[in-house]
């Protein structure tokens, strides 16, 4: 339960300074391969002649900050055998108007349709259903499928078949990730059900925790400090941050979603302070949840200002050293009260 007092300093206190932050442009980039020299896969399984002859899937996910996120995939079959169709997964509310730009080897495209994918003649040995981008009439051994789309990156699957090509059983080509239907195995990033343009802002303060209960309490009290510098992860990636002389700092429009903040080591003069506590103010209903360092966490809403407070104490040495500092003060005063001028 928190101090009366000290909740009415969470709910009223009043931080100037802010800043905006650029943010890393690539979000993510990576590749899934077909089976290793023992015959197991690297994030790719499937059947036919494609999973044996080396398939790669690639991508790359790329925000510039605005309203919305590039995803590019290249998926190549090794040489053998032109893709029919694709199929990307995306949460089950994006529709039509989600996506924008779509092109397939730098080709404007249109063959594509937003639905549910079973398994079926189209989708033979598709492991699970897909609700997603069905790109069809591709027709290359290597395609790269690039486009716009309103919505933030999560965990997904592809799926991709051929003809026969290369099957002396007829047998049909296909490739997908292994974690189509196995929760375990490998994911790309695909569109979430997060908009890009939910945003909500973050704000940092740092105050020194005299009496050391991890609450901040009126900054006459408990002064705010300069130049700490602080580390914020969540769904942008990841920045670094210092606070300013009236000890806070301002992070605007982070894409709504979870986070997690840690701070870095203490700046000159603070060697050995550590953290005592920390808190966050819900946005919506200004209620504190504490935690420590990291603090876990921490929700921003679109539209809402989310506060978090990161109190530290000195080391017990530098307190003694402190205390001491203070007596001998108070000793030579009390010497040159006695003394004859």
């Amino acid at each position: 339960m928190l101090h009366s007092k000290k909740m009415l300093v969470l709910g009223s206190v009043l931080l100037l300074a802010s800043m905006n932050v650029a943010t890393a442009d690539v979000i993510s980039t990576g590749a899934l391969y077909g089976p290793n020299d023992d015959g197991e896969p690297v994030g790719l399984g499937g059947v036919g002649a494609w999973i044996a002859s080396e398939p790669v899937v690639t991508w790359t996910v790329t925000w510039d900050g605005g309203d919305v996120v590039n995803y590019c995939y290249t998926l190549s079959t090794g040489g053998l055998g032109e893709v029919s169709h694709a199929i990307l997964q995306v949460s089950d509310d994006l529709e039509t108007a989600d996506i924008t730009n779509v092109m397939i080897n730098d080709v404007a495209w249109t063959n594509y349709s937003i639905g549910t994918f079973d398994q079926g003649p189209s989708n033979p040995d598709m492991p699970d259903s897909i609700y997603g981008i069905k790109f069809e009439d591709t027709d290359e051994t290597t395609i790269k499928i690039c486009f716009d789309s309103t919505r933030w990156p999560m965990d997904g699957d592809i799926y991709a078949k051929d003809g026969k090509a290369g099957n002396d059983d007829k047998s049909t080509n296909q490739i997908w990730n292994t974690g189509l239907g196995d929760p375990q195995g490998a994911k790309l990033p695909v569109p979430d059900t997060t908009d890009v343009l939910s945003r909500g802002d973050v704000r940092i303060v740092k105050f020194q925790d005299t009496d050391g209960d991890g609450l901040p309490g009126a900054p006459g009290d408990e002064p705010r400090l300069e130049g700490w510098t602080f580390e914020i992860s969540g769904p942008t990636g990841t920045v670094t941050v210092t606070t300013g002389p009236d000890g806070s700092v301002k992070l605007l429009e982070l894409v709504a979603g979870t986070y997690s903040i840690n701070e870095l080591a203490p700046p000159a003069g603070f060697e050995g302070w550590s953290v005592s506590g920390s808190v966050w103010l819900d946005p919506d209903t200004n209620s504190p949840t504490t935690g420590g360092d990291p603090l876990t966490g921490v929700v921003v809403v679109t539209g809402g200002e989310t506060v978090v407070f990161f109190g530290n104490v000195p080391e017990p040495a530098a307190c003694i050293l402190m205390t001491l500092g203070s007596i001998g003060v108070v000793i030579r005063k009390r010497r040159r009260r006695g003394s004859v001028v």
